[in-house]
């Protein structure tokens, strides 16, 4: 969450010369390095969430119904934001901060369990 909020000014910098391959720049950056940052360890953080007998049932709603709530609604605020700075992507870089924000406030939160048993029983 570090790198994509880091990155999230940059990006959104990039974004705007509306050039082809300084575009294709910041996505060939963001999507290997900060997205899969992001996601290469989080089958991992969520498995450890649940007990063995709900753990595809609870990864899977918590994950998904997240999703369409923040990931479905990023779009249409993503482009008010936009719109509201007359073309300009930048103002949607607090928003993306925020929500790197709010992620890694949150990782925390869940149970830790390196030293412990997550099979659950079956």
């Amino acid at each position: 969450m570090l790198c994509t909020a880091a990155y999230a000014c940059p990006f959104f910098r990039l974004l705007d010369t509306r050039s082809f391959p300084v575009v294709l720049l910041a996505l060939v950056i963001a999507i290997p390095v900060c997205k899969d940052m992001a996601f290469g360890p989080q089958a991992a953080l969520l498995a450890e969430q649940f007990d063995a007998r709900v753990r595809f049932s609870g990864v899977s709603v918590g994950r998904e119904f997240g999703g369409a709530l923040f990931g479905g609604t990023a779009p249409f605020i993503s482009t008010a934001l936009v719109a509201a700075a007359g073309g300009s992507a930048t103002p949607v870089v607090p928003y993306v901060v925020a929500a790197c924000a709010l992620t890694a406030a949150a990782v925390p939160s869940g149970r830790e369990t390196a030293r412990g048993e997550i099979t659950g029983g079956i």
